[in-house]
């Protein structure tokens, strides 16, 4: 019949970490051989109890009931099936562990660029900073040196995950010491300090096409990152904002400006030009024209795809001198005396 480890240690099945640490230095110090000699079967029976339940893999396989074999015992001939597919289901988690971590894929980085509206009519080309990681070109991605290869994990066996026990529950997480990869590197590369990979930044010039959606994703392929020089590096994605105008404001696709007109030309009415993103254009101004009168020019906003345009507003204002001359004096006077 098998010993009862727990029995033993003096120590309940559930028992944590600690509470079984501090059983075995008590027992330890009652029936150390140096004390009295006659305990010494009594000593090393502890030691042994100590060293299975301490240990979360040995403390795991003890707790396992008589028959039941560990699952990678029962199935492990049954891998051959699948040699040369590429996959075994069978495959120790360990080693898929660190075979998922070399064919990890490279991930994409964001940037992002800002564009004046006038180069929402016509297309631009815009120098952006791609910040992104590179694997590193002494350890070649591996963040180790080749004499120094990494050591299986202390913590967890190799496995990348723990097992904690809290009252009558055993919960598995990943391990903190080696983040689930299941080694640990003994010795960094000095080069990249131990992360396989450097910080670099690019400046590349991007194409951007003319009526471009506000916030557009422009993507630059291979521009990403490329921690793992077994697989293709990732992509850029360039974020598109507009700039503010000094002259017009946006609303959606409508813009919105103000003109200062002279005062005879809102009293007479006629002809004058104005600022738009296509260049100047001559508008009609109604003779009578008040302060804040709104002239609308028709598809003169901001162009977008699918023959979408908005509009441009234009709020008037009335121009007055503020040095008025005699002449201007006096005929203010005689519109007043008309009851202008």
């Amino acid at each position: 019949m098998s010993k009862d480890f727990y029995k033993i240690l003096g120590v309940k099945r559930d028992a944590s970490q600690d509470e079984i640490k501090r059983s075995y230095r008590k027992l330890a110090l009652k029936f150390h051989p140096d004390k009295n000699k006659d305990t010494e079967k009594k000593f090393k029976e502890i030691t042994e109890a100590y060293n299975t339940l301490s240990s979360e893999k040995k403390r795991a396989e003890y707790d396992r009931p008589s028959g039941q074999q560990n699952f990678e015992d029962i199935f492990g001939g049954f891998s051959d099936l699948f040699r040369g597919t590429g996959f075994d289901p069978f495959e120790s988690s360990k080693n898929r562990r660190q075979k998922t971590r070399a064919d990890v894929k490279n991930g994409d980085v964001l940037a992002q660029i800002s564009i004046d509206i006038e180069d929402v009519v016509y297309g631009c080309n815009k120098k952006v900073k791609i910040v992104h990681h590179m694997f590193c070109q002494v350890c070649k991605g591996k963040g180790y040196p080749e004499n120094s290869p990494p050591a299986e994990c202390p913590q967890c066996d190799g496995h990348g995950r723990i097992n904690i026990r809290k009252g009558f529950m055993s919960i598995t997480q990943t391990c903190p010491q080696c983040e689930g990869i299941g080694v640990v590197v003994v010795e960094p590369c000095m080069s990249c300090m131990g992360m396989g990979c450097t910080r670099e930044v690019d400046v590349i010039t991007v194409k951007v096409p003319k009526h471009i959606k506000e916030g557009t994703r422009l993507r630059v392929s291979g521009m990403g990152d490329r921690v793992n020089p077994r697989r293709p590096a990732g992509d850029a994605y360039v974020h598109v904002g507009f700039k503010n105008h000094d002259i017009f404001e946006r609303k959606g696709l409508n813009l919105y400006t103000e003109l200062e007109i002279p005062f005879s030309l809102a009293v007479l009415g006629g002809k004058t030009s104005v600022e738009t993103i296509w260049g100047r254009e001559t508008i009609q101004v109604k003779a009578g024209t008040q302060c804040s009168d709104v002239v609308k020019l028709i598809g003169k906003g901001v162009p977008a795809k699918r023959d979408q345009i908005g509009n441009l507003f234009i709020n008037m204002l009335i121009e007055v001198p503020k040095n008025p001359s005699d002449q201007l004096i006096e005929l203010a006077k005689e519109l007043e005396n008309h009851g202008a």
